[in-house]
């Protein structure tokens, strides 16, 4: 059987500016990115997140995206990538289970 690793996502693009989600417009994402990315911190969490890449051609999409990437790494976040988490996920419960 396939290893699976689960990973939900928290925060969508689509969810925010989409007009299939909440269309909240630039700022009004900014802020909820915001409030979801100090939460995280706070709580020692982590924040999933899901841009498309087909829809960073609309310039508010991409300011967003770019905003965020900012934003997290300005408070000192790890940002990584599906295969980036899955790779340090296994290797984590490797070090554990040893």
């Amino acid at each position: 059987a396939p290893e699976l690793l689960e990973i939900p996502p928290i925060l969508q693009d689509v969810s925010l500016l989409g007009r299939w989600g909440l269309e909240l417009g630039f700022e009004r994402a900014q802020e909820i990115v915001r409030e979801f990315v100090a939460n995280a911190a706070e709580t020692h969490g982590a924040l999933t997140m899901v841009f498309h890449p087909d829809k960073l051609v609309e310039p508010d999409w991409l300011g967003l995206y770019e905003w965020t990437l900012d934003h997290v790494l300005e408070r000192g976040a790890w940002v990584t990538s599906l295969r980036g988490l899955d790779e340090w996920w296994r290797e984590r419960e490797r070090r554990l289970l040893a």
